[in-house]
């Protein structure tokens, strides 16, 4: 929706008033809404009036009224002892009486033994639907806080109403007897009886889950998690597996990484160089060697080639070279050996364990095997065992409450019987009444309410300020409900308003488009003239449609009977412009739409003000150009014709335009849809007029 920031008001600003001189009330307005749907209104409280009178009058017949009471006081022994829990027992057993009252068996009886008095509502009636009628009807509860209950019952026969709360009196009284402790000996027995089967079967119970145990070696046993014991060591054995064939695995790889035969891999002729440069006794025979070679070499220095003594040094170095190679192959055979030997014996270590534990595994699995079922068959037992010890308890609770219930028996007699009424039972009638008519007011209201709001149309200032946010610049009446001197009346409020947006902003040209399809120019000419008549110089420009014959000339509002003055054209000049026009100080001429545009710049300085009657905003272009270049534009709203969603389609459209101002005219105003104070206005006029 237009905010008001993007859409201006040409007028007054959207306040306490607009141009009609009425306030423009926001809110829900009562009498307003009961005056424009006073027909739905009344239509809707008078239905809800007669329904509503018809239910009362079948519920406010005569009745009468019959009470019966009971007296419900259960007597406990000494030897329970000073205990709260008494109370709650005796609350319990009197909710229990309260609710057995009106049990379907016993009113089934009561109707059966009593039929004339709780008859049939038709002919055929159920004898379901009858006892469920009773049931609401029936009013059981306690008196106060004591051990009182009142059976009453709203009838409207008189004659027979307290015999039949009697009747249903006795009946709960007798059932009551057939609910109180009876054979308290005979409970006793069957207790005692059901205890030592109870003893009997736990004993069994036990002597079972005892040999099971012996039969898999265990005294005692307990499950945790659904596991046993055999279980445990089963998965600590597997674990231990697992290890030993890792580790077997990993000697055989290495064993396989050394090689076998004649043919040591390189892995182990480096793993034999390790062993055999961190054996001391080879490294000291090695280092001899190597110092006397260095030896030989020093003295060798100074000696020529062909010296016998350089000869012999040097052979003896050669010897030394062939003996230190001689000692390596040799220890590094003999750690060779000894790393595959080392490798063999951790396989074979790690093959036996890896086989020692595969065995202890069959065997530990084959005793649980045969453990399993005896240690679920005890689980069982042992829940069994559990259950009867459960089962035991609670029998023997039983037997200690039996045997003082002979002592403690609820006891429900007849405290007062029913007595025949008086008279009818005295009803809050006006109050009713008053409420009723409470109901159809604002029923009448609600539907009113609705149908305005469900209404999409456009009636009143209200309606415009809700979709626009400011109140329209001027009412006009409905020309067929109003006569000529009240419409007036309006016209001159109109004509006020932009006299006053004349005054106050300069405002001189204004465009008259309509929301719906309905013509402007009779309203332009009729606020024209009265504009004309408040001294102002006033030109009104009809714009006619392609091909549309020429109207008559209007002068000073009254028509001449002469031909309009032949349409003026930009090619005419503006001295030909000012002899046709600027004659009168108020003229109606027409124009086709083309001609408007420079029509309205050559008056501008002859006229104060300038209304053109524009074709309907939503289907002509032209229109829209002479909202966006005029000083002002006034749409006019259809009342009861103009949708709400229309109103809002063209303001979004102006907001969109960049017009400078806007102003909004209601038309068509009828008394049945006008505001109260519009409505008080117009009757204060016909009175001062009468």
């Amino acid at each position: 929706m237009p905010s008001t920031s993007e859409l201006s008001p040409i007028a007054s600003p959207p306040g306490v008033a607009s141009s009609t001189g009425e306030p423009v009330r926001v809110g829900i307005q009562p009498l307003d809404l009961i005056r424009r749907h006073a027909k739905l209104a009344v239509g809707v409280a008078l239905s809800v009036g007669l329904l509503g009178a018809l239910v009362l009058h079948n519920r406010m017949r005569p009745s009468y009224e019959s009470t019966a009471v009971v007296y419900v006081s259960p007597i406990f022994p000494t030897a329970l002892g000073d205990s709260h829990d008494h109370d709650r027992q005796y609350d319990s057993f009197l909710e229990q009486q309260v609710t057995s009252a009106t049990r379907y068996e016993t009113l089934q009886k009561a109707i059966r033994k009593f039929p004339q008095a709780w008859p049939q509502i038709f002919p055929g009636e159920p004898e379901q639907n009858q006892i469920l009628r009773l049931q609401k009807a029936l009013k059981v509860e306690q008196v106060g806080h004591s051990y009182e209950v009142a059976i009453t019952l709203e009838s409207d026969r008189p004659a027979t109403v307290a015999d039949f709360v009697n009747e249903i009196t006795s009946q709960y009284l007798a059932d009551a007897r057939d609910q109180e402790v009876f054979g308290h000996d005979q409970k006793l027995a069957t207790l005692k009886q059901d205890k030592a089967d109870i003893e009997r079967q736990l004993a069994a119970a036990m002597q079972k889950q005892n040999q099971l145990l012996q039969d898999v070696g265990m005294a005692h046993y307990e499950a945790t998690g659904g596991a046993n014991p055999f279980d445990d060591r089963l998965g600590k054995l597997r674990e231990e597996y697992s290890d030993a064939r890792e580790k077997a695995t990993e000697a055989d790889a290495e064993l396989r990484s050394l090689g076998t035969g004649s043919t040591p891999s390189p892995a182990l002729l480096q793993a034999a160089q390790e062993e055999v440069n961190l054996d001391g006794s080879v490294g000291a025979i090695k280092s001899g060697l190597t110092a006397k070679k260095a030896a030989n070499l020093s003295l060798m220095t100074g000696l020529k080639p062909t010296n016998p003594a350089y000869l012999q040094m040097q052979n003896d170095n050669s010897e030394i070279d062939q003996r230190l190679e001689q000692i390596n192959r040799e220890a590094i055979r003999k750690a060779s050996a000894h790393i595959q030997q080392r490798a063999l014996s951790a396989k074979s270590r790690a093959t036996s364990l890896e086989n020692d534990l595969s065995a202890d595994i069959a065997k530990t699995t084959s005793e649980a095997s045969t453990a399993r079922p005896r240690l679920q068959q005890s689980q069982l037992v042992s829940s069994e065992v559990d259950r009867l010890l459960a089962m035991e308890g609670v029998v023997e609770t039983r037997l200690q409450n039996v045997s003082l219930e002979g002592d403690s028996p609820g006891s429900v007699r007849l405290f007062s019987a029913a007595l025949p009424p008086n008279g009818a039972v005295k009803r809050k009638t006006a109050i009713a009444y008053g409420a009723l008519l409470i109901a159809c007011l604002l029923s009448g209201f609600a539907a009113a309410f609705i149908a305005d709001a469900v209404d999409p149309h456009i009636y009143t200032s209200r309606d415009i300020r809700k979709v626009v946010g400011f109140p329209p610049i001027g009412l006009l009446l409905s020309d067929s409900e109003f006569s000529p001197d009240i419409q007036r009346e309006y016209f001159l409020r109109l004509a006020g308003g932009l006299d006053q947006a004349h005054r106050r902003t300069g405002a001189r040209t204004f465009v008259f488009p309509s929301v719906g399809r309905s013509n402007s120019s009779t309203i332009v000419e009729r606020l024209g003239a009265e504009l004309s008549s408040n001294g102002l110089r006033v030109l009104v420009v009809n714009i006619l449609h392609p091909g549309q014959a020429k109207p008559t000339t209007k002068t000073a509002g009254v028509e001449t009977g002469q031909p309009n003055p032949r349409l003026l054209t930009v090619t005419d000049g503006s001295a030909q412009l000012s002899t046709e026009v600027d004659k009168e100080p108020y003229r109606v001429i027409s124009l086709p739409a083309s001609e408007v545009a420079e029509l309205l710049r050559r008056s501008r300085s002859y006229y104060n003000t300038i209304l053109v009657a524009a074709d309907p905003l939503f289907t002509s272009a032209y229109t829209e150009h002479f909202a966006r270049t005029a000083d002002g534009t006034v749409l006019i709203v259809d009342s009861g014709e103009t949708r709400k969603d229309e109103l809002v389609r063209a303001a979004r459209l102006l907001e969109r335009l960049k017009i400078a101002g806007i102003a909004i005219v209601l038309n068509g105003v009828t008394e049945k849809r006008a505001e109260e104070d519009v409505a008080k206005t117009i009757a204060d006029y016909r009175r001062s007029a009468a």
